[in-house]
């Protein structure tokens, strides 16, 4: 059974998903370890990259990997 989150927490997180929303809008091809270091040193704000990874995945934010077929000889 999971643990339902605290308020606070909720509202981390919405504040930090509107970050990330702003950041995507502009850079739509950065993954979660760019926004994580953007996020960082740029604007200063102290997040853990799982949380930015966690956040981007439920919100269907993901960059899809580069899949390269290879040919068959």
């Amino acid at each position: 059974m999971k643990r339902s989150k605290s308020l606070s927490v909720i509202t981390r997180n919405e504040q930090l998903l509107a970050h990330i929303k702003e950041i995507k809008t502009d850079h739509p091809l950065w993954g979660y370890r760019r926004i994580w270091s953007y996020l960082k040193y740029r604007e200063h704000i102290p997040v853990n990259k799982k949380r930015i990874y966690r956040l981007m995945k439920e919100q269907g934010l993901m960059v899809t990997p580069d899949v390269r077929l290879k040919a068959r000889r």
